[in-house]
């Protein structure tokens, strides 16, 4: 059987979105593989007292249940670097979008977009001496203590657009919103209102309005998008008014309009449901502040249709199956102190047919069906490592993949 296998494939070969997951999911899945191949590995810190609620199971199932209880809960408690994916994921999508960047990082982003960008999303690790010197050697100073950071921004021929991004529309309740609306985006509105000078190119300073200015930027969006509803579809105002906070969108709106009609240089000139349009006075520069959900995102970042869910969909089989084959594996560790990956390893390290087969198919990033099948020909393993459940063949398939994604 033929799986889509993201952690066999080449590196070099992959999309800046997938290259991301694959970082992500190899970790993963090679906690798997040690765990089905050294029982000792598996200590995953579970209450021992767990185990002895199964003491009295039938034996056919109480290794599996112990198995389960260690695979599940690695997974789950294992970040793996999840936590800034979805914003690189998303990043990614366009040349002219980074994360997590701050009002002090602005000229930088606007004078190396492209090297600022590979930093963000890939890791500093990524950069060569060149690129890094030249980061360093910015020659923008931020000559204020305050500072504030945006999880998205993207750069539309003359237009800054930020977006606080939200998981779901209940995603740290009434407080996360304020923390936007009431706190960071009134911040940002007041390096604007007050004119005051937070950047130094040698003799001269610069405000925030004037560095914007000095670039070609005449309008900013400032945005909160909320990418799904509670039950997991694409986010929409009617999702966040019937299960999420929709209310607060209000009172965060109220806090943004009383200090922009208190301010002697903005000026208020639409107002509607999600959106209010500012203009600083005198001046033609444009602030926009936006509640946005699901598919508006993309919209409002790229000027882009994407559906968030194609976008963040995961095409791959390595999780899902890679995590019910370490469970099945590690349950014959138990029982049997063996099992077939182990079996696998024992015949390649014999054979340099063997050896050259698995290559084959791992060079063929899983592809080559005809390798694959002539691998399981060449395999001989024990009935009692199979359960009555599962095709042998098909098993034997997945098992091989996983022992590849792990080699690769």
């Amino acid at each position: 059987m033929k799986r889509n296998i993201l952690t066999i494939k080449n590196t070099e070969n992959l999309s800046p979105g997938d290259f991301l997951l694959y970082n992500l999911y190899k970790n993963i899945v090679t906690n798997f593989y040690h765990s089905a191949t050294d029982v000792k590995t598996n200590n995953y810190d579970i209450d021992s007292n767990i185990y002895k609620k199964f003491y009295n199971a039938d034996e056919n199932i109480k290794h599996y249940y112990e198995a389960m209880l260690g695979v599940t809960s690695y997974f789950q408690a294992s970040k793996g670097g999840r936590g800034k994916y979805i914003e690189k994921k998303i990043a990614s999508i366009s040349e002219n979008c980074c994360l997590d960047i701050s009002i002090k990082e602005l000229p930088v982003l606007l004078t190396n977009t492209d090297i600022l960008r590979k930093k963000k999303i890939f890791g500093n690790e990524y950069l060569s001496r060149e690129e890094k010197s030249i980061l360093r050697l910015n020659e923008w100073d931020y000559i204020v203590d305050s500072n504030e950071t945006t999880d998205l921004i993207s750069i539309i021929n003359n237009k800054l657009i930020f977006l606080e991004l939200k998981n779901r529309v209940d995603s740290g309740g009434v407080a996360a919103r304020r923390e936007v609306l009431d706190t960071k985006f009134i911040k940002i509105l007041e390096y604007f209102a007050s004119d005051k000078k937070i950047y130094k190119v040698k003799d001269d300073k610069y405000s925030l309005y004037e560095m914007c200015k000095y670039f070609g930027i005449n309008n900013i969006t400032l945005n909160m998008g909320f990418l799904f509803n509670v039950t997991g579809e694409v986010a929409t105002i009617y999702g966040d008014k019937k299960l999420g906070f929709y209310s607060a969108n209000k009172d965060g709106f109220d806090s943004i309009l009383k200090f922009a009609q208190d301010s002697e240089n903005l000026e208020i000139l639409k107002i509607e449901h999600e959106s209010i349009s500012i203009k600083l006075k005198k001046t033609d520069f444009f602030i926009d502040i936006n509640i946005v959900y699901g598919n508006e995102i993309p919209k409002v970042l790229f000027d882009k249709n994407i559906d968030i869910s194609e976008l963040l969909l995961d095409k791959y089989d390595d999780i899902w199956l890679f995590q019910l084959l370490a469970i099945e594996e590690i349950t014959n560790l138990i029982k049997y102190g063996n099992n077939i990956i182990l079996s696998i390893k024992k015949i390649i390290g014999s054979n340099i047919k063997y050896r050259k087969l698995f290559d084959k198919f791992i060079n063929s990033e899983g592809s080559d069906i005809d390798s694959l099948s002539l691998i399981c020909k060449k395999v001989l393993i024990e009935d009692k490592f199979f359960t009555a459940e599962r095709n042998k063949l098909d098993y034997l398939h997945d098992i091989i993949y996983l022992f590849c994604a792990n080699e690769s």
